[in-house]
């Protein structure tokens, strides 16, 4: 299950979970933000969470949050919502089953976060909030740059609709 790696020790010598240190990461842009726009306080600058999850880890994501005081954030900054799911089929084609009566079914993978925004109606929930800009990243990247200032600000400066870090593969494929 692919949840045991947000939640658990990833090896890092301070044993955070991946999900602390994207919550530290947006804690600390919140504040970088308030600096400059000369706010008090880092609340006047709310970076707010979206967090897909799966029917089989929705669960057990919002508990280690809770367990966790939602890492310093603000509970009402961080929204949970489920991707869809689509039936497991094997190599040859044939359907997957649970049980005798029940086809198997898999979470729909990262390219059904826009289906799952429309459904759980999260779109207008980001247009009530006057969210301009979304940073959408695989949660399981140790090395990401959560709402990282130079990439949104290069974005919003050349005015295009969307835009993607990508790195090139070197020789037999690696990174």
């Amino acid at each position: 299950m692919k949840m045991i790696i947000f939640v658990r020790d990833i090896g890092l010598p301070s044993g955070k979970s991946l999900f602390q240190l994207q919550a530290e990461r947006i804690l600390c842009v919140q504040r970088l933000a308030a600096q400059s726009t000369n706010e008090a306080s880092a609340r006047l600058v709310q970076i707010h969470w979206y967090i897909m999850t799966s029917p089989f880890t929705d669960d057990a994501t919002g508990r280690f949050f809770e367990s966790h005081r939602f890492f310093g954030l603000e509970p009402d900054q961080v929204t949970f919502f489920q991707q869809g799911t689509i039936p497991c089929v094997s190599k040859d084609g044939r359907l997957i089953m649970e049980t005798s009566y029940k086809v198997a079914k898999a979470p729909d993978g990262n390219g059904g976060v826009y289906s799952a925004l429309k459904s759980s109606r999260l779109l207008e929930d980001m247009a009530t909030r006057g969210i301009k800009y979304a940073d959408c990243y695989g949660v399981d990247n140790a090395l990401v740059r959560v709402a990282d200032p130079t990439f949104l600000g290069y974005f919003i400066d050349k005015g295009v609709a969307s835009a993607a870090k990508v790195v090139r593969k070197g020789m037999g494929g690696r990174m």
